[in-house]
Protein backbone atom coordinates (compact mmCIF):
# COMPACT_ATOMS: atom_id res chain seq x y z
CA UNK A 1 0.00 0.00 0.00
CA UNK A 2 0.85 3.36 -1.04
CA UNK A 3 1.35 5.57 1.74
CA UNK A 4 0.95 9.64 0.41
CA UNK A 5 2.70 10.86 3.12
CA UNK A 6 5.72 9.19 2.08
CA UNK A 7 5.88 11.68 -1.01
CA UNK A 8 8.80 14.15 -1.11
CA UNK A 9 8.45 17.17 -3.24
CA UNK A 10 11.35 20.10 -3.94
CA UNK A 11 10.91 22.55 -0.75
CA UNK A 12 12.83 25.44 -1.75
CA UNK A 13 11.21 27.57 1.67
CA UNK A 14 8.50 27.59 3.85
CA UNK A 15 7.57 29.55 6.78
CA UNK A 16 4.72 30.90 8.68
CA UNK A 17 2.90 34.00 8.20
CA UNK A 18 0.07 36.68 7.46
CA UNK A 19 -1.74 36.76 4.41
CA UNK A 20 -1.00 39.81 3.01
CA UNK A 21 -3.39 40.24 0.31
CA UNK A 22 -6.51 39.80 -0.85
CA UNK A 23 -10.21 38.52 1.33
CA UNK A 24 -7.47 36.94 3.77
CA UNK A 25 -5.47 39.64 4.41
CA UNK A 26 -4.52 39.45 8.06
CA UNK A 27 -5.24 35.83 8.35
CA UNK A 28 -2.67 33.55 9.71
CA UNK A 29 -0.86 31.24 7.00
CA UNK A 30 2.07 28.66 6.46
CA UNK A 31 3.66 29.48 2.91
CA UNK A 32 5.32 26.60 1.07
CA UNK A 33 7.03 27.44 -2.49
CA UNK A 34 8.07 24.30 -4.24
CA UNK A 35 10.88 24.17 -6.34
CA UNK A 36 11.05 23.04 -10.06
CA UNK A 37 8.23 25.72 -11.81
CA UNK A 38 8.99 25.05 -15.92
CA UNK A 39 7.01 28.07 -16.75
CA UNK A 40 9.70 30.12 -16.88
CA UNK A 41 7.40 33.67 -17.11
CA UNK A 42 9.65 36.99 -17.34
CA UNK A 43 7.87 38.39 -14.92
CA UNK A 44 8.82 36.00 -12.01
CA UNK A 45 10.47 37.08 -8.88
CA UNK A 46 11.42 34.19 -7.90
CA UNK A 47 13.48 32.24 -10.86
CA UNK A 48 15.60 31.12 -7.83
CA UNK A 49 12.49 28.05 -7.59
CA UNK A 50 12.52 27.05 -11.28
CA UNK A 51 15.02 24.22 -11.06
CA UNK A 52 13.94 21.26 -8.94
CA UNK A 53 17.15 19.90 -8.02
CA UNK A 54 18.39 22.72 -6.43
CA UNK A 55 16.57 22.04 -3.43
CA UNK A 56 15.90 19.34 -0.48
CA UNK A 57 13.53 16.75 -1.23
CA UNK A 58 10.98 17.01 1.85
CA UNK A 59 8.35 14.09 2.76
CA UNK A 60 4.87 15.18 3.37
CA UNK A 61 5.21 14.07 6.46
CA UNK A 62 8.27 15.82 8.07
CA UNK A 63 6.29 18.63 6.27
CA UNK A 64 3.30 18.36 8.44
CA UNK A 65 5.17 17.75 11.08
CA UNK A 66 7.04 20.98 10.89
CA UNK A 67 3.86 23.36 10.19
CA UNK A 68 1.73 21.48 13.15
CA UNK A 69 5.08 22.59 15.66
Amino acid sequence: MHNDLAVSYPIMEHFYTLQGECAYAGYAAYFIRLGGCDVGCVWCDVKESWNANEHHLLSLEDLLTTILK
